[in-house]
């Protein structure tokens, strides 16, 4: 599979962030972030390359598309089958409004958390996307140090794959290689592909030190995931059909100390002195010689 295009914008995320002009009188032990994130319709390819008709397809809340008993907040798209009580409407939702504190080099912490809504899509039901893209903002506070702050913002791109319902699991896309099938499962799972790049961004030298931040999946925080598997920086995501998935993810940051380099072999000043002496001194030899 060829690497996903990461949108331009994507740059500000990734590589190293630049704080210039902060110094922090020792390593910054803690840090605090907020994440904010919500769903770009100019990024979301359809089906059938056409605008869906529904106002209701992006939008954000208290509670995700197919439940009225969730209590964080979210964004997210749908399309399918209009949601009825007996059926819900397909959807992807990412948690927004995320707030966390992380120590450097110590345990990993809770991120936000991504939902996949599988469900059938009946005659009349808008077309699965292909690809849809997810505005990320993060902002990120050294604890104790005002001002040394800096606001981090991405675009993921991702390649969504809704597999059909039909045929035996052993035909599916990915069996046995991504994911392995169970007596439970009875239809394709679908497949998410995302550029896991901007998920790892390191500072510019603060007081001799650099911070590596990295955000990573989290499988024991997760539900309906048949298979995480990675090819390079591709992450591709398998969920289960007929259900809500969901998937967490961890922040860790550690400090790599900067040591400058040694500095070069200057000869002091009496060398210098006593090797311009014996300069001077060759230089009337010379002129003695010619006389």
């Amino acid at each position: 599979m060829s690497k996903l295009k990461l949108l331009a914008s994507t740059v500000a995320f990734s590589a190293t962030v630049a704080v210039s002009g902060l110094a922090a009188a020792s390593p910054i032990s803690q840090w605090s972030f907020t994440v904010n994130q919500s769903f770009d319709p100019s990024g979301t390819v359809w089906a059938d390359d056409g605008a869906p008709s529904n106002s209701q397809t992006y939008g954000s809340g208290k509670k995700l598309p197919d439940s009225w008993m969730n209590t964080g907040r979210y964004s997210w798209m749908q399309w399918g089958t209009p949601a009825s009580f007996f059926s819900g409407q397909s959807f992807l939702a990412a948690d927004t409004k995320v707030h966390g504190t992380v120590t450097t080099g110590g345990a990993s912490v809770s991120g936000a958390n991504f939902y996949h809504g599988n469900y059938a899509i009946l005659a009349g039901g808008l077309p699965a996307p292909t690809q849809m893209s997810l505005l990320s903002s993060i902002e990120i506070a050294a604890v104790g140090q005002p001002g040394l702050n800096f606001t981090l913002n991405n675009v993921f791109t991702i390649d969504f794959f809704e597999t059909p319902n039909e045929g035996r699991l052993r035909n599916c896309e990915g069996y046995g290689s991504g994911w392995t099938g169970n007596m439970f499962e009875t239809a394709c799972p679908d497949r998410l592909t995302i550029d896991t790049t901007p998920m790892t961004f390191t500072t510019d030298e603060i007081d001799g030190y650099v911070y590596d931040f990295v955000v990573s999946f989290d499988l024991a925080n997760s539900d309906g995931i048949l298979g995480l598997s990675l090819d390079g920086d591709l992450a591709t995501i398998w969920t289960s059909e007929y259900m809500r998935s969901n998937i967490g993810t961890l922040v860790t940051v550690t400090a790599r100390e900067i040591v400058p380099p040694p500095a070069s072999d200057v000869p002091e000043p009496g060398s210098i002195a006593l090797l311009g002496a014996g300069l001077t001194g060759l230089g009337f030899g010379m002129r003695r010689r010619r006389k």
